[in-house]
């Protein structure tokens, strides 16, 4: 009698229930019948066949079923030989691989892809590298980027210095908000809640003052001013 690797013991007895596999849907066969090592072969090949089929995601699936993180990394090269960075950083972190991370986010860095590179280094968990983009994406004018980067590596000093020059420089407020509180620095978030309400910019500072925790200016626009006064642009 053959024994259950015997009687799949060739790629030819694979491909033969790769086609049933396929149609049933993974999630749907029951392959307990095979050892784990002849299941992970089957699985495999299926993978292999998504692959051919334009069926990325469900490739991506399989293989990270049977930990086959290698095949994940090259869907992750055909990715990028296709200029899918997205992607291809997605196909990286499924499988674990920091050097590609790395070696994608350098990549993106050189071609002005700051999104891509902060994405890729977040996954590496690359704070020196990181902090790097931040300071590009600062000389770039970039400040949404800059912000999700320094709040990423918690650098608290960059984000009151970006905090201050939205205020002092070019009068973004909304960005000023966004990098005291990432700071959490309720104070200096009070200052840009005061200025929206001199303003008239009613919703953004209790917006601004919630985020500060200052109770008593929430509950004087909210006592005072009615849910049509707030969605005003300006109040004057």
């Amino acid at each position: 009698m053959k024994t259950k690797n015997q009687a799949m013991d060739s790629e030819g007895s694979f491909s033969k229930l790769v086609p049933v596999i396929l149609k049933k849907g993974i999630e749907n066969v029951n392959l307990s019948m095979f050892t784990d090592e002849t299941r992970n072969q089957i699985l495999e090949a299926v993978g292999d066949e998504y692959v051919k089929r334009g069926a990325t995601k469900e490739a991506l699936s399989t293989f990270l079923l049977i930990g086959n993180r290698q095949k994940i990394v090259t869907i992750g090269d055909n990715y990028l030989n296709m200029g899918m960075y997205d992607q291809a950083i997605e196909s990286y972190n499924v499988a674990g691989s920091r050097e590609k991370l790395v070696q994608i986010g350098d990549r993106c860095i050189k071609e002005g892809n700051e999104g891509g590179a902060i994405k890729a280094y977040r996954y590496a968990n690359e704070k020196e590298k990181l902090n790097d983009v931040g300071e590009i994406c600062i000389k770039k004018g970039k400040l949404d980027f800059a912000i999700e980067v320094f709040s990423v590596t918690k650098n608290i000093p960059k984000l009151i210095e970006i905090g201050d020059s939205c205020v002092k420089e070019s009068h973004q407020l909304e960005n000023a908000a966004r990098a005291y509180e990432a700071a959490g620095d309720k104070e200096l978030l009070n200052k840009v809640g005061d200025t929206f309400l001199k303003e008239g910019r009613l919703n953004n500072a209790l917006i601004t003052y919630e985020a500060a925790g200052n109770e008593i200016m929430i509950n004087f626009i909210k006592e005072n001013f009615s849910e049509r006064d707030l969605k005003k642009t300006a109040y004057v």
